[in-house]
């Protein structure tokens, strides 16, 4: 963080999103085994929580922005609309529509 930006600095995750890990599998008809999918899930939630310890708010939560490599490390990706809060703040009023139909919160 600089003056007035905030730089987020992401790694490249050389894997699939979880949408085409999803439809990769409906389409083989095979289900995904139950210990991977708590794997991914944990996953995300810690990933969620580390966002929101540090005030940013993602906005555009889908699985497309969900990115996986090779070992089923996930990677929470695409902040081009988050949203950062001030330090004491612990929501937020968006007057914009933001975030993706179908995924975009009510």
């Amino acid at each position: 963080m600089d003056n007035n930006n905030c730089y987020i600095l992401m790694e490249l995750c050389d894997g699939e999103n979880l949408r085409s890990f999803i439809d990769n599998n409906k389409n083989n008809n095979t289900l995904i085994e139950e210990n991977k999918l708590k794997k991914i899930i944990i996953q995300i939630c810690i990933g969620i929580k580390e966002i929101h310890n540090k005030k940013i708010i993602h906005r555009d939560l889908k699985p497309e922005n969900i990115f996986m490599n090779e070992n089923m490390d996930i990677k929470i990706g695409d902040f081009g609309i988050s949203k950062q809060l001030d330090l004491y703040k612990t929501h937020t009023l968006t007057i914009k529509k933001a975030g993706s139909d179908y995924y975009i919160a009510p």
